[in-house]
């Protein structure tokens, strides 16, 4: 008997077991102690991982629902879903996120359903799925009034639909880091920051740099599903009192920064940075679901 061949399939199969809430693959076979870290925890970005876990409590998606994800990107939530054994097709219209999308859950033992196309003309009949959800993907989509009128048309009478958005406001812990003098902005936080001379301008650089067309306040986002004929079921929010602290940290430290390429990538200086640094900042955003306060980002589950 191939003892190491046995210890490898034990090994694997404990691993797949394991496998948490948004893993995704990059590391298999490149770095086997960050891929094993990454199986444990799972995606390890906080702020990302906290607004999907919000999404789904709404959502609710059981085995005998058509889920659509519009805006997928490369398909981290959409995987796992799948993994779970739910009938999830992605949707984006970033090419080079499809084709990241496919080759995680490839590389994952998925069948996955990928379709590369814009929200606001989706290939797809009227009335097809059961449930829509939309992590942080409208802020981006330029043309949004088509895509909110597209996720209306192919959703199911009385099917349900939750999304997520970032609101305008910003941190006070921000607005404190701005006014630092600004050797030590450079020295110490990121692009967006280190240029910002006040809230105003920081937040006209961040949605330059990660394209926001929009961010929404409760209203706004409300106004606009009402107005395509959606029911509002529930109003949330993500990153309200006690993860402002951790999520100021992730946005403004060099240690941090991300990036959006001109292909819509996104990359962070360091994902080990990230998945090591992932335990100490996220209990902060589960503290938060104590609370019945507004916050930092939306979310809201409407109906057909």
């Amino acid at each position: 008997m191939d003892v190491t061949a046995l210890a490898i399939g034990i090994y694997e199969n404990v691993y797949n077991i394991a496998m948490s809430f948004g893993y995704f693959p990059d590391f298999k076979g490149k770095n086997k102690p960050a891929d094993l870290l990454l199986s444990i925890l799972g995606y390890p970005y906080p702020p990302r991982r906290n607004e999907a876990r919000l999404v789904f409590k709404e959502l609710k998606p059981a085995n005998e629902d058509k889920i659509l994800d519009v805006g997928c990107g490369d398909g981290v939530f959409t995987n796992d879903l799948i993994k779970q054994g739910y009938d999830v097709t992605g949707l984006d219209v970033m090419e080079g996120a499809i084709k990241k999308a496919k080759e995680r859950a490839a590389k994952m033992g998925l069948r996955a359903k990928y379709a590369e196309a814009s929200a606001g003309k989706m290939p797809f009949e009227e009335n097809t799925f059961d449930k829509i959800f939309s992590i942080s993907t409208f802020e981006h989509i330029k043309d949004e009034e088509n895509a909110f009128n597209e996720c209306f048309r192919v959703l199911k009478p009385e099917g349900i639909f939750v999304l997520s958005v970032p609101t305008p406001k910003i941190m006070p812990i921000i607005k404190v880091l701005i006014k630092l003098p600004p050797k030590i902005k450079k020295l110490l936080f990121n692009s967006v920051l280190s240029h910002a001379s006040t809230p105003k301008q920081y937040r006209q650089l961040a949605d330059k740099k990660y394209t926001h067309y929009q961010t929404y306040t409760e209203d706004q986002l409300v106004s606009k599903l009402e107005k395509r004929g959606f029911k509002i079921n529930k109003i949330n929010y993500n990153i309200k009192f006690f993860s402002i602290l951790p999520h100021s940290i992730i946005h403004s430290l060099k240690f941090f920064e991300w990036n959006k390429d001109n292909k819509n990538k996104y990359s962070f200086a360091s994902e080990l940075a990230i998945v090591t640094t992932f335990p100490f900042f996220y209990p902060f955003y589960l503290a938060d679901d104590i609370l019945s306060s507004k916050g930092y980002s939306l979310v809201v589950k409407c109906s057909k």
